[in-house]
């Protein structure tokens, strides 16, 4: 998911920007603790979507496949959202945040639907056509959602104003809220702290400069983020919900074998794996 400044709601809607910017902090209202939304925020989805009464499943898998960030779908009324593995945390964070944007627009918008065909693929778009209206809004959320103003005021508490002190600005946010470089850059002009002018620079400084940025920001925090999430990389209860189906009765042994094969199936056409692992 290469953010461009053309993806951007802030860009090219501020006042749909304002709206799904409103939703997410009424979403994060529930949250009184200050630690950064990134560090919980699968246990915090899953909370949300029992609150709704719906079964959702949050998977991190090896997708075999650098353009794929994540996925979210719907089989035999269960959710899906399934998060590459391979990616660094950081764009897993971001990956899961928007993923995390279609499952609630489903629910609000789509909710009697018995469709299961695949809802969202999250990828990077190499070629320059304009993300969807729905991404848009998604991209805008994931990063409302994950750096909230309030918050990001509590870190960041001196108005940058020089240069030197805009970029101090974006490594601050990727460091405090485990974000990819291009989220904190779009984050900072959501927040009006750079100009239109200054994020087409900050986009545009080569992706070798970037990778090496991102780099950079985890190896400094990686203890500290590992020491908070030692159990990160799980495959969630798809295993309860299909190997230990017949113990617990979820759901009927037929239904747990065709949503395994429903499962291996879209796979398939997203990754090179021949199977769920």
């Amino acid at each position: 998911m290469s953010i461009k400044i053309k993806d951007c709601l802030f860009y090219s809607d501020k006042s749909l920007f304002r709206d799904i910017e409103k939703k997410a902090n009424m979403i994060l209202y529930n949250i009184s603790e200050l630690t950064p939304i990134a560090y919980n925020l699968k246990l915090f989805i899953k909370e949300y979507a029992e609150r709704k009464n719906v079964c959702l499943k949050i998977l991190y898998l090896p997708f075999n496949d650098d353009q794929v960030w994540g996925m979210f779908y719907k089989i035999s009324g269960i959710f899906f959202i399934v998060i590459n593995s391979e990616f660094p945390m950081n764009k897993q964070n971001v990956a899961l945040a928007h993923e995390f944007y279609h499952f609630i627009d489903f629910l609000e918008n789509h909710e009697d639907s018995t469709d299961d065909n695949l809802i969202d693929v999250l990828k990077d778009n190499p070629n320059e056509v304009e993300c969807n209206i729905n991404d848009k809004k998604a991209n805008a959320f994931s990063s409302c959602f994950l750096m909230p103003k309030e918050r990001v005021e509590l870190v960041c508490k001196r108005e940058p104003k020089t240069s030197k002190e805009k970029v101090f600005y974006i490594e601050k946010l990727m460091d405090s809220f485990m974000v990819p470089y291009k989220t904190a850059v779009i984050r900072a002009y959501e927040l009006e702290k750079i100009s239109e002018k200054e994020l087409k620079i900050f986009l545009g400084i080569g992706k070798e400069t970037i990778k090496l940025l991102d780099e950079v920001i985890i190896k400094l925090r990686f203890e500290r983020w590992e020491q908070k999430c030692s159990n990160y990389y799980d495959l969630d209860d798809l295993d309860y919900l299909i190997s230990e189906n017949e113990e617990f009765q979820f759901i009927s042994n037929s239904k747990a074998n065709s949503t395994k094969l429903k499962v291996e199936e879209i796979l398939k056409k997203i990754t090179k794996k021949d199977s769920v692992e």
